[in-house]
């Protein structure tokens, strides 16, 4: 089998910074592994193992470094309107070249679409959805709106779709009436190999990693560390690992409660090995999203033995049995929030128990290997339906 996987155009692989980019990177190593022939259209780190796997060949798109992030959240659409474009084009020119791909995997709203039109249809098309529609009152609300216009239309004219989340999925076969044979709901993975419990004592901080944007819902986590300490007198340490458009705005935040001291922010943190330290240090996990997929820190927070503390939206209920391999809140909520956060830190023997049910949780249903097995099966199907 011949495959071409075509990555959003955002960061180069393996990121930091994004599922949908891991997502590709992941994959195209499995697949490789595995003795397929795996083209890979994107920009890579330099020191990317990818390159050094004898059945993956890379096409970089070439990105310009452009640190639009320090425009703020237009900065970061931007970003992604140029590296769609760009994944697009390049893709675009490669399958004029190369035409004998089995299959074509997308992902990103702007490259998919911007393919999804092109008349190139004696390929097999897969579509990734890596986004659930977008909820009233998210701030840029219409912004997100529109982008999620492209994954419908994107999703109407491929061969398959696959949604990250069961919501996703149900949207698809409910509200754009895509027949169910060819959506398939399959999870991202992560590194259960590299993201594993290690013999280390814990320190005194909880931990968030991700995109500084809007969406990850971090004025509410900070809100709940501030009330913690006025209603409760804890003091919870945080670390946040990452960066994103909205890192002024929560470094203000945290300078008017006046919790310099006991939040910290951190920057990307690249070093997979470093990043497994951190959680196998931390006390426990929180991601206070107003909306996701399913996030691939929380998984890696599970795979090294951590409580996680997330909220009640998309698919993440589906996954996480509160009070068994984590807990769960509503987003958009520093009251409750704070409340979780109490009971977490007052008994910290069930959230050693939670973490052990949250490692079992992803070595059974999340590793890569299992996810790649799954995603295989689906391009047997479309293969076959096309016999």
């Amino acid at each position: 089998m011949k495959i071409l996987m075509v990555n959003t155009g955002v960061f180069p692989i393996p990121t930091p910074r994004g599922g949908a980019e891991n997502h590709v990177y992941y994959l195209s190593k499995e697949f490789a592994k595995l003795g397929y022939d795996v083209h890979v259209v994107s920009d890579v780190e330099n020191n990317c193992d990818l390159k050094n796997l004898k059945n993956i060949k890379i096409i970089p798109i070439n990105l310009p470094n452009l640190k639009l992030f320090e425009m703020g959240f237009y900065g970061y659409a931007l970003r992604h309107l140029l590296g769609g474009i760009y994944s697009a084009k390049k893709a675009f020119f490669y399958m004029k070249e190369v035409k004998d791909f089995d299959i074509v995997h997308i992902r990103g709203q702007i490259p998919s679409f911007l393919l999804s039109i092109i008349p190139f249809r004696n390929n097999s098309w897969i579509y990734t959805l890596h986004s659930d529609p977008p909820k009233k009152g998210v701030n840029n609300y219409l912004i997100y709106k529109s982008a999620f216009k492209l994954c419908e239309y994107t999703a109407k004219r491929v061969d398959f779709t696959i949604a990250v989340s069961e919501n996703g999925r149900d949207y698809l076969i409910k509200k754009l009436k895509i027949d169910k044979d060819k959506v398939a709901w399959i999870p991202p993975g992560t590194d259960v190999e590299t993201f594993k419990p290690l013999n280390i004592n814990r320190e005194d901080f909880c931990m968030f990693v991700g995109s500084l944007t809007k969406r990850k819902g971090l004025e509410y986590l900070i809100k709940a560390i501030y009330l913690l300490r006025e209603k409760d007198n804890k003091k919870l340490n945080c670390l946040i690992v990452g960066d994103g458009p909205e890192k002024q705005n929560l470094m203000k935040l945290v300078n008017k409660y006046n919790l310099n001291d006991q939040i910290k922010f951190m920057g990307i943190i690249s070093d997979k090995k470093v990043l497994c330290e951190l959680y196998n240090k931390s006390i426990f996990f929180v991601l206070p999203s107003i909306t996701e997929g399913l996030p691939q820190a929380m998984l890696e927070a599970m795979a090294c033995e951590k409580a996680v503390c997330v909220t009640k939206t998309s698919g993440i209920p589906r996954v996480i049995k509160d009070g068994y391999n984590g807990f769960l809140v509503e987003p958009k909520d520093p009251e409750k929030l704070r409340e979780v956060l109490c009971y977490m830190l007052d008994n910290p023997d069930l959230c050693k128990e939670v973490g052990k049910n949250a490692r079992k949780t992803v070595e059974e249903n999340f590793s890569w290997k299992i996810i790649a097995k799954k995603t295989l099966e689906v391009y047997k199907k479309v293969l076959e339906g096309k016999e």
